[in-house]
């Protein structure tokens, strides 16, 4: 992870601000935890060119002194508003293994904004901590509005993880960052838990969920062809992108396999399973060519519909339809092995 600390220079950082004294507040502790715990803080300055006053060697390009950066810490200055407009910063940050950025600063509905969606969009995974973002009133909506909108309801489930402080510094003390445990093919657990995305080892193995739902105005087993809640993974996804498939993803440190089928589907999805009405479908095991894999645990249930349409997470999901199963079948035959296959038509024969 690195913390992104954007334009918070003395031109603008100043009671104009909505919830000064709050922003500052929130934004520094932000910055104390990370430098306490070893997070690369990163600074963002904005140039809007000579004989603006807000350029190199005018004051007000200065860094607010409230936030100032500490010997060694990186500075990169951009003139645009979105910080991978500095080519240097957008290198160094695709270098890194660890594609999650922590970005706080200013403007919420300029620089910010901007910065979020770039980041997106080149496949980051975005933290907006609560209150550390600001920005002024404009002509047509006040501050607090503003903020209220990007924050409350432009990035979350859209472009970023808009979390409170203390889930941003517990994040940052390592309390919260998705770790997972790491397990011998055979599923023995190796004692070994590391940050959900940092490189496997040859023999490391970790736990995976997959959860197929057949609706539930589907027809009684072998009464007729179910129908089946299907998601089109996001175009950006790692793994393939684009393709129909199952709701699922990683089993996370000290959690249950059926916990994570449950949170899997409400993140993805904004579905509720209870926990009674998920039942274990079959387990498989995934070898991939650089000697890892997945230990895979296949849940099944049956799901109504959303009268009000599926309200998904566009940042794992690009679409989700109801298909009948052999519709479903052969979308995901194309990724998955005949064993595989064979499991999903025994669950369409009994779910």
């Amino acid at each position: 992870m690195k913390l992104i600390v954007i334009d918070i220079q003395k031109g603008i950082t100043d009671e104009r601000l909505y919830d000064f004294a709050g922003f500052i507040k929130n934004v520094t502790r932000i910055i104390d935890a990370a430098r306490k715990n070893g997070v690369e803080v990163i600074f963002v300055q904005h140039d809007d060119g000579p004989g603006t006053g807000f350029s190199i060697g005018d004051v007000d390009f200065e860094i607010a002194d409230q936030v100032a950066p500490m010997p060694g810490e990186k500075i990169f200055v951009k003139e645009i508003n979105s910080c991978f407009g500095n080519k240097e910063l957008a290198r160094y940050l695709e270098k890194q293994t660890d594609k999650t950025l922590m970005i706080v600063g200013l403007q919420t509905n300029f620089c910010i904004d901007a910065s979020v969606k770039s980041a997106f969009e080149r496949g980051y995974r975005v933290i907006i901590p609560e209150g550390t973002n600001s920005t002024f009133d404009n002509d047509y909506m006040d501050s607090a509005t503003t903020y209220r909108y990007y924050n409350e309801m432009m990035w979350p489930k859209r472009f970023a993880d808009c979390i409170s402080l203390d889930e941003a510094i517990g994040m940052l003390e390592n309390k919260i960052m998705e770790y997972i445990d790491i397990f011998t093919r055979d599923g023995q657990f190796t004692g070994v838990s590391r940050p959900k995305h940092n490189p496997k080892k040859k023999g490391e193995y970790y736990r995976h969920v997959l959860i197929i739902m057949k609706t539930a105005d589907s027809p009684a087993p072998g009464e007729g062809e179910g129908q089946y809640i299907v998601q089109q993974r996001s175009l950006k996804a790692k793994y393939y992108a684009g393709k129909w498939d199952m709701t699922g993803g990683a089993v996370m440190a000290g959690e249950t396999p059926k916990a994570a089928a449950i949170r899997e589907v409400q993140e993805e999805l904004n579905i509720t399973i209870p926990a009674d009405e998920l039942k274990l479908g079959f387990e498989t095991i995934v070898d991939w060519d650089d000697g890892t894999g997945l230990l895979s645990s296949v849940f099944m249930c049956r799901v109504a519909v959303p009268e009000d349409g599926f309200k998904f997470d566009v940042r794992e999901v690009n679409d989700v339809k109801v298909m009948p199963f052999h519709e479903f079948l052969h979308h995901v035959s194309d990724h998955n092995d005949e064993e595989f296959c064979n499991g999903l038509k025994e669950i369409e024969e009994k779910l």
